[in-house]
């Protein structure tokens, strides 16, 4: 389920993995994601959203991937809680404060 808090102007900051960012393909499609040395925080992803995290392998943003409408609000929400999870980390600003 995806959170309700997004990350404020989160088309403007570039994201990517998280340094040691475990990824394990657990069949069916879906993938067992987690952060060990950061936030210990583990989840499992259906390909669509597999597939999205993967987009910032290397540093992108939001914006580059030209998103529209829901899928672009899907795919924001998806971000910000990558990015909560500690997935993800913005390759310029800090908002830690959020």
């Amino acid at each position: 389920m995806l959170g309700d808090k997004q990350v404020p102007g989160i088309d403007l900051y570039t994201f990517q993995h998280t340094t040691g960012l475990y990824k394990q393909a657990c069949g069916n499609g879906y993938s067992v994601v987690c952060n060990p040395i950061g936030t210990g925080h583990v989840a499992v992803l259906d390909e669509d959203a597999a597939d999205l995290l993967e987009r910032f392998r290397f540093p992108a943003s939001l914006a580059s991937l030209h998103l529209e409408g829901e899928v672009h609000e899907q795919a924001s929400a998806a971000v910000s809680l990558f990015y909560e999870l500690g997935f993800l980390e913005n390759a310029g600003t800090d908002f830690s404060h959020i």
